[in-house]
């Protein structure tokens, strides 16, 4: 057998779970870290959420707090993908020696959180 048979690439699992809304919704995020081509990195976000919210109309409670969840998620999600674009734009020009005071880390994630729409508002193809 070749040695390159036994090659493990770096591989980072997490799941948890929310704090917020728990009486109402639960959500079980995952998150997976791994190496990718050319020595990037690649990720892939998961998401569950569910509610036990009971009563009489409970499916169509259910179903509301679910997509609520679920749109809070995506918006959540977006942002903190913008967020970490941010930061790693930043890390990498410094390595190049491209500063400019810092100043481009504070306008820039200023125009990140006003550009999100407020959450939910994208449509997807």
């Amino acid at each position: 057998m070749a040695s390159d048979a036994f090659h493990v690439q770096p591989r980072l699992r997490v799941r948890q779970g929310n704090l917020s809304f728990k009486k109402f919704m639960h959500v079980i995020e995952g998150g997976e870290l791994c190496a990718g081509p050319d020595g990037s990195t690649l990720h892939h976000t998961t998401a569950e959420v569910r509610s036990q919210f009971g009563g009489r109309w409970s499916s169509m409670i259910r179903n509301k707090i679910e997509s609520y969840g679920v749109g809070k998620f995506e918006g959540n999600t977006e942002m903190a993908r913008k967020g970490m674009s941010l930061v790693l734009g930043v890390l990498r020009s410094r390595q190049l020696g491209q500063t400019d005071g810092g100043t481009s880390l504070v306008s820039a994630s200023t125009a990140a959180s006003g550009s999100s729409g407020g959450g939910g508002d994208n449509e997807r193809a």
